[in-house]
């Protein structure tokens, strides 16, 4: 007997039962009465994948989840987020010790199997702090187009009540 063929959700997140991933889109279900056998098994096998769906994904269906677009089948293009980190977020400019004057002793562990401390200096951490200090220098970089970062360097309190602070970002 052939082994089912894969869906391209199984082949993404896994295959749970029969070459799928459970994760699959449903198709709503219409009542059908005197459904013939194999039309059942697929109903039962629905209603399942729908249980099982709501469990992993917080009460939403993929379908759900399709329809407001927040997950999707299209090929995304890759992130072009720049390599360039802002200087006020470099590395050197991280803890690596504890400062003199300061109650603690040690630097905090990672703990949970990982060797070392807390700091931008560990390979693990660095791996972790990296994207999240890009998209950190993405908000800096343009931050003069933002007015929730703008407005409180620039704030005036007769604006805000002028409705008028929008120009000065």
């Amino acid at each position: 007997m052939a082994a089912p063929a894969i869906t391209a959700y199984a082949s993404k997140y896994g295959v749970i039962e029969n070459g799928h991933s459970c994760l699959t889109p449903l198709d709503p279900a219409f009542p059908i009465l005197n459904l013939p056998p194999e039309a059942i098994t697929q109903q039962t096998f629905n209603e399942r994948s729908e249980e099982y769906q709501r469990r992993k994904l917080k009460g939403f269906t993929t379908r759900n989840l399709l329809d407001i677009d927040a997950i999707s089948n299209r090929s995304l293009k890759s992130s072009n987020i720049p390599n360039v980190i802002h200087p006020i977020l470099q590395k050197d400019r991280w803890e690596s010790t504890v400062w003199f004057d300061f109650e603690r002793k040690g630097l905090y562990p990672i703990g949970g199997g990982f060797a070392g401390d807390w700091v931008a200096g560990n390979e693990v951490v660095g791996r972790v702090l990296e994207p999240c200090l890009r998209i950190a220098t993405m908000i800096l970089d343009s931050s003069h187009l933002i007015p929730w970062v703008c407005v409180p360097l620039v704030f005036q309190w007769n604006l805000l009540i002028q409705g008028s602070f929008m120009r000065y970002c």
